[in-house]
């Protein structure tokens, strides 16, 4: 049996190795606000999805220094068409908002409210909105310029809020689509999508991309990811996959398509593009082993329509069709990068991230992926 005072005594040691890496004090406050997340309808609303997965992604990657959480979610009840909502359906949200508020405060750093409003950044004028604030936009609000690291830009459709302008605005804006059903809402439930740094700034997936040079879609820079996955041009996941069979076993894609479906609709790695990401790996380089280890998962299932090819063979095609349709795997440089799969990832940390790492793991407190997330926030 272990001595409450031993596991007291270790969880005070972790504590202070991780407010030592951090390098925080307690006692901050970190503010979060939501857009559209009633959406247009009561059946289309995304309350239920927010309660179910991205709250807790969200509040599990803000560290302990801050003691107090506020959300503040913003709902608007109109139709698409600017029509109030039914007396029907305006008592279903408010039961809806009576459970978001309770659901919220699940963690005790949190208080939550809903103001029955349209979100306006021009009415938060007070608050530093590029420190210690995250705005989670499903209204879709806002988009990304590529040049303007931390900036957003107000859409054009929503200009003629009062004191809108077309111009960039310095504040953290996350944005993962509309992430009701599929793979979407797997990465907004799942998948690390920012950092909250020491000095309370915020680095979300979008920063990463910009501060890589990465040409992403400026209205919806999740795109870039869902094509990568689930996209049919010819540098998509789903073409090179199709067409590395295709190369090793001499078939047509009708020939092999129910084979390929298992492969395909594998969604259990998609949390690794991101973890990838932010480990600033190029984004060919993320395809690449995105590719590699779908492929390496189901060989068993491919490999008798592939004349017996071992998997070096299969990891050769992959760099030949992505070197065919122009896709470099290199460093910028020209040195060839080697894949980071989420097996060595390990090896980036500095020594005292790893020491951290290898005792939470060891002593069976976090799983290797909970872990790294911590020392690596």
């Amino acid at each position: 049996m272990v001595n409450s005072i031993d596991y007291k005594n270790k969880y005070l040691k972790y504590k202070n190795k991780y407010l030592k890496l951090k390098g925080g004090a307690y006692g901050k406050t970190f503010r979060i606000y939501t857009t559209g997340i009633a959406n247009w309808s009561i059946s289309d609303s995304l309350i239920p999805h927010w309660i179910n997965g991205f709250y807790e992604n969200i509040i599990r990657n803000i560290p302990p220094e801050y003691t107090k959480i506020e959300i503040c979610h913003y709902a608007y009840l109109t139709n698409m068409h600017g029509s109030v909502k039914s007396p029907e359906e305006i008592r279903e949200y408010d039961d809806q908002f009576g459970e978001l508020s309770a659901s919220d405060m699940r963690d005790p750093r949190v208080v939550s409210i809903v103001k029955i409003e349209p979100f306006n950044h021009s009415n938060l004028a007070e608050i530093d909105l590029s420190r210690d604030c995250l705005i989670v936009d499903m209204a879709h609000l806002y988009s990304h310029p590529h040049e303007t690291q931390g900036f957003v830009i107000p859409m054009q459709v929503y200009l003629n809020q009062a004191d809108w302008v077309d111009v960039p605005i310095r504040m953290n804006v996350l944005r993962f689509g509309y992430a009701k059903t599929g793979y979407l809402n797997q990465i907004a439930s799942n998948c690390k999508l920012f950092n909250v740094n020491p000095d309370g700034s915020i680095t979300t997936f979008v920063d990463i991309m910009r501060e890589m040079h990465v040409d992403f879609p400026i209205n919806e820079p999740i795109d870039i990811f869902s094509n990568m996955i689930d996209g049919e041009k010819t540098t998509d996941s789903r073409f090179i996959i199709s067409k590395v069979i295709e190369t090793l076993s001499g078939k047509k894609f009708f020939e092999i398509e129910e084979r390929l479906k298992r492969i395909f609709e594998d969604r259990t790695h998609i949390c690794l593009i991101f973890d990838m990401l932010f480990d600033k790996i190029p984004i060919n380089i993320i395809k690449f082993e995105y590719i590699k280890i779908l492929l390496e998962k189901h060989f068993s299932h491919y490999r008798p329509i592939i004349q017996g090819a071992d998997f070096d063979i299969v990891i050769e095609t992959i760099r030949q069709i992505f070197a065919e349709r122009g896709l470099e795997l290199d460093d910028g440089g020209g040195g060839v990068v080697a894949p980071i799969s989420q097996f060595n990832r390990f090896e980036a940390l500095d020594q005292d991230k790893r020491v951290l790492f290898q005792d939470l793991v060891t002593s069976g407190i976090m799983s290797e992926e909970d872990a790294y997330r911590l020392v690596n926030n």
